[in-house]
């Protein structure tokens, strides 16, 4: 890399991290290999994500067109009581957008060649290499690149062997998501509660309801899909074992596989459903056929470049969900480090020192910003007394009004 921009990076994980900083890298010419420990396809993994305007133009230099019409749009927040019955509304602007984590994820992976994709690789160590860094794989292979990109998620691998002690810290509690098509919700709940985003909050638990796009990212009404979210608390020694293993007893860590989440499990939280959430919500969930289920945590890594390394993404800084901006901040971190490498483009370490700067502020921020949002649904003993993200559970206006914000003007986010 002596007295040259380097011109191969070597990208760990195949989700939207990954594929944003391939895609970005190419454009200003760069070759990529992304190496992704799945052998199948991702596309089934995600089920909705909040678009941001600010993704457009990111989307739309890397040559996919992508606009509102892709996106299910939201103009106010609603929470409602164990009887189904509105209690609160509130107007938000600008409006929230949602949409398939599938009609990202495709587009992305579909803009690489497929020679610079591949599959079922998993990943053991880092080591230093002649021309920059080497990853070797547990198949014995070895690739070497001027730069290699930590996008492997929460639980990263490469952070853990640089960063050991950055680990996930559990949150104490969970998160259910199910998906069922616009056609099958009660005619009255379709038109009552639907087209708003609810809220329901109950002691050590919250659900939100929101429209995204149906099969074939179709966003017309009638052709789209609901997509709920559950939040309950789960203890970590008494809870998370059983729930995050499967039928072998394999555990998962944080997040189970969606084919392998245990029918037993499965059918538990469709009975506390019932007993718990307003009846349209309890059956939305008997009828899902595949619901995805992770532990909710967080995540700071205090340094985000190494010799030849940097950590983008989940693996960088994972906030809560609540603050809606995962995708986002990860296609903003895979911009910042195109940006910077073209902006020092005989200088590797210089960029790698602009990009950890710049970054590491915006992931601090939005891991902070999720730990406030998601207070009240921690055990009490958890969070301070009288606390203000403690008391948000118990005003539901407050809750509406800041949830899924970062708190972060547009320049600091980007």
């Amino acid at each position: 890399m002596r007295g040259r921009a380097p011109s191969r990076a070597l990208i760990i994980g195949g989700s939207l991290a990954g594929l944003f900083s391939a895609n970005l890298l190419r454009r200003i010419g760069w070759k990529v290999m992304v190496c992704e420990r799945s052998a199948s396809d991702l596309a089934g993994r995600g089920a909705a994500i909040s678009s941001h305007d600010a993704l457009t133009p990111i989307l739309h230099g890397i040559g996919i067109a992508f606009d509102h019409s892709n996106a299910i749009e939201t103009s106010a927040n609603i929470c409602i009581d164990k009887r189904g019955r509105i209690t609160h509304r509130l107007q938000i602007a600008p409006p929230r957008l949602a949409t398939a984590w599938g009609r990202l994820y495709r587009p992305l992976k579909h803009a690489l060649p497929p020679d610079c994709y591949r599959p079922g690789l998993q990943l053991v160590r880092v080591e230093p290499a002649p021309a920059g860094v080497a990853a070797v794989f547990g198949d014995g292979t070895r690739i070497e690149a001027d730069l290699l990109v930590a996008a492997d998620g929460t639980q990263s691998t490469v952070r853990g062997q640089f960063l050991p002690d950055a680990q996930p810290r559990y949150a104490g509690y969970v998160c259910w998501r199910f998906v069922v098509p616009e056609c099958d919700l009660d005619p009255e709940f379709r038109i009552a509660i639907a087209p708003d985003f609810s809220f329901f909050l109950a002691e050590g638990q919250m659900l939100h309801g929101f429209l995204i796009p149906g099969l074939d990212d179709e966003a017309s009404a009638g052709q789209r899909a609901y997509c709920v979210v559950w939040y309950r608390r789960a203890d970590a020694e008494m809870d998370l074992p059983r729930l995050l293993s499967d039928g072998r007893g394999r555990a998962y860590g944080i997040s189970t596989p969606p084919s392998v989440i245990r029918l037993e499990v499965i059918d538990e939280a469709r009975r506390a459903a019932a007993r718990c959430l307003p009846a349209e919500f309890a059956r939305i969930m008997a009828r899902a056929k595949q619901p995805l289920l992770q532990a909710i945590v967080d995540l700071e890594s205090p340094r985000l470049a190494f010799d030849r390394v940097a950590l983008l993404g989940d693996a960088a800084f994972t906030a809560r969900p609540h603050v809606a901006a995962g995708v986002l901040k990860a296609a903003l971190d895979a911009e910042c480090l195109a940006r910077s490498i073209a902006a020092y483009p005989d200088d590797p370490d210089a960029a790698l020192r602009h990009y950890d700067s710049a970054r590491r502020r915006v992931g601090q921020a939005i891991v902070a910003r999720g730990r406030y949002l998601g207070a009240h649904l921690e055990a009490p003993t958890a969070f301070p007394k009288g606390s203000t993200g403690a008391r948000l559970g118990r005003d539901p206006e407050a809750l509406m009004s800041d949830y899924g914000r970062s708190n972060l003007g547009d320049t600091e986010l980007v």
